[in-house]
């Protein structure tokens, strides 16, 4: 938490506070729903300006399509074989964050953030539809007493881990609002999709001063509270199944200024309990991700050796919170098909009658069963590649396909590292020195191709039949049958910014 805040404040002032949140403590309320619905400030549809480059061909297909972004302000959709293209520019201040979650899960909409937290205090949250480029604004997410609204929240404060802080600011004012401040606004930059893709959830300070999550319904463009937290929500996220949401807020007031607890409500407002306590102060009880349409998995991270311990289940439906694996995990992975964890277990100095040593694979319900010893214990896993669920790399580079019946394949290709893998599991691309070569899943070489320039990612087509290559300058598409890459957008300059990328339908 404490590099979490560091991190997010400093952020904050760089991109004119458009980064996600650490916590602080806010007014005391009781934890509510309304059941208020009101409209959005939903303006008439606008046009975009949306500059769309000449030089190369327009989309020739359907979908599916690659859309990546370098910018978060310009968007450039491909097609699966990179013949052609459409660029998306955003309005003039508006910016993406975080892209995976963006674009709505059927691919029509993108969510983006427009203004700012700074003066004059106009940050908003709008939408885009993607196949005519208007836009909507959604909702305003500063009410307009903000900043002075916070003043409570700073005479209130606790700052009771010091060193964290300079020690002047637990009695300096402007430090102390400083503090309060940048917390509140890194708080507005939370949202998700509802998996059918007609709502999205999201943080704002409509009701102020702390961040309370909202629902904003497509359809008929309303907006609707859905929680009323004494803190800030930092974190959210819409269960697979749609009904309920999973978030997190920061620690009560008078406790400390650092800390955590997860938090399920359902759509209708109301809260559901936990079996047991998930909260977060100086240890790291760290959401992961969902196992299955309501399961979620939570666990303990550590800077030190065991990495992972304390696996835990969420089931979203009900509340319950169950112990599935109370030891600790070199590695581990999910297998969501069947609801269960692989991971790589080693004694350690203070184990309380820890299992043997080996990789086991553990099961939602808590049961669990080794199916390979110590001496061949796995160093790392892998999930969804290609056609394998799970693959694994033990100590001397060997892959292993390791299934949820226990068996396990060793399969012809080194995995220090892992091949760029293609969809249908049948080409293996490896990054050799200044070449990319290209062999067969039985390990055969196939051919390869210099590339001169560094390569930040390669992504696989879903067809399996060519692959997308950003560099440190350019964009390509490479087929596996071409002499040749082709550029797909103008070369950056000095060089290109890290890109992030999704599959659209």
């Amino acid at each position: 938490m404490r590099n979490h805040l560091i991190f997010f404040m400093l952020a904050a002032f760089w991109v004119g506070s458009c980064t996600p949140a650490s916590a602080y403590p806010t007014r005391q309320l009781t934890a509510t729903a309304t059941e208020i619905v009101f409209p959005s400030q939903t303006p008439h549809p606008s046009q975009t300006a949306a500059p769309t480059s000449t030089l190369y061909p327009l989309l020739q297909t359907q979908g599916p399509y690659l859309l990546f972004t370098r910018d978060n302000k310009r968007l450039t959709l491909v097609d699966i074989d990179g013949r052609g293209r459409r660029q998306i520019q955003l309005p003039k201040d508006g910016y993406i964050f975080l892209l995976d979650k963006s674009i709505s899960p059927d691919g029509k909409w993108v969510a983006y953030f427009a203004g700012s937290a700074k003066e004059p205090y106009d940050l908003t949250l709008n939408l885009m539809d993607l196949s005519d480029e208007t836009t909507h604004m959604v909702a305003r997410l500063l009410s307009p007493g903000f900043p002075a609204n916070l003043e409570p929240m700073v005479e209130a404060m606790v700052l009771s881990d010091l060193p964290v802080y300079e020690a002047y600011c637990s009695e300096d004012l402007e430090c102390r609002r400083s503090l309060v401040q940048n917390e509140l606004i890194n708080s507005l930059f939370q949202f998700d999709w509802s998996p059918d893709s007609q709502a999205i959830a999201f943080t704002t300070q409509i009701d102020g001063p702390s961040s309370d999550i909202y629902l904003y319904h497509l359809q008929d463009e309303t907006i609707r509270q859905l929680t009323r937290e004494p803190e800030n929500i930092y974190w959210l996220d819409w269960a697979p199944n749609g009904l309920s949401l999973l978030y997190q807020i920061s620690s009560p007031i008078g406790t400390s200024y650092e800390g955590s607890q997860w938090r399920l409500i359902s759509l209708e407002g109301r809260e559901i309990s936990f079996s047991k306590e998930l909260k977060q102060e100086y240890f790291r009880w760290g959401s992961y991700d969902w196992v299955s349409e309501n399961l979620y998995l939570f666990l303990i991270w550590s800077d030190v050796a065991p990495s992972q311990s304390s696996f835990r289940i969420l089931n979203t439906d009900t509340g319950e919170v169950k112990d599935i694996w109370p030891h600790s995990a070199e590695f581990f992975a999910v297998d969501r098909e069947h609801q269960a964890i692989y991971l790589s277990f080693r004694h350690y100095a203070g184990q309380s009658s820890p299992p043997a040593e080996g990789s086991y694979i553990v099961e939602a319900s808590g049961k669990f069963r080794r199916i390979i010893d110590s001496n061949h214990i796995l160093v790392s896993f892998a999930e969804d590649k290609g056609p394998y669920p799970l693959l694994a790399v033990d100590y001397e580079g060997r892959v292993h396909d390791i299934r949820y019946d226990g068996s396990s394949e060793m399969l012809a290709w080194p995995g220090r590292p892992l091949p760029y893998l293609s969809p249908d599991g049948k080409r293996l691309l490896y990054l050799e020195y200044n070449q990319l070569a290209l062999y067969t899943d039985s390990y055969e070489f196939i051919k390869a191709w210099p590339m001169e320039e560094g390569i930040h990612v390669i992504v696989w087509s879903p067809d399996s039949l060519g692959f997308f290559i950003f560099t440190t300058t350019k964009t390509y598409y490479l087929g596996t049958a071409d002499e040749q890459p082709r550029p797909l957008i103008d070369e950056c300059s000095p060089k290109c910014e890290t890109e992030r990328f999704v599959w659209l339908p």
